[in-house]
């Protein structure tokens, strides 16, 4: 790309005269390490061991949401089960805002409040959660 940082890169591009269009760049070998010893991380623990521990905690979160009377967004069908669980909002930034002053980390942003469940994630994380979300929605 002849400007790698014009505002319409993600639309549209222009590439460099000669050879220097096939030019990959410089690969970024750290997160490649990283993506390396997090993968074997993971076939270590065991995909399916992560899916079996983290349904029940993920179906908490949303079984929680439900109690607290928020629109939830995400699909509650298996079919659609992953760990990410988001629910509408108008004020998703001021909640997000006020959750990590609490120390709960969600994203929050274009009308929606996002947790992700992860391997790190356990059910004391899930109850903290919907315990600081509660009085927030009640104001």
């Amino acid at each position: 790309m002849k400007d790698l940082f014009s505002p319409h890169r993600f639309a549209n591009y222009d590439l460099k005269d000669g050879a220097a269009c096939l030019t990959a760049g410089m690969p970024n070998f750290p997160s490649i390490y990283g993506l390396r010893q997090a993968l074997e991380f993971l076939l270590q623990v065991g995909v399916d061991r992560l899916d079996q521990e983290l349904k029940p905690v993920v179906e908490r979160l949303r079984q929680g949401l439900c109690e607290l009377g928020v629109e939830l967004l995400t699909p509650a069908g298996a079919e659609f089960a992953s760990g990410i669980v988001a629910f509408a909002h108008p004020q998703a930034k001021e909640i997000g805002a006020t959750l990590e002053r609490e120390g709960v980390i969600v994203w929050a942003g274009d009308g929606r409040v996002r947790a992700s469940v992860h391997l790190y994630n356990d059910m004391s994380d899930v109850n903290r959660y919907l315990k600081a979300l509660a009085p927030i929605l009640a104001e």
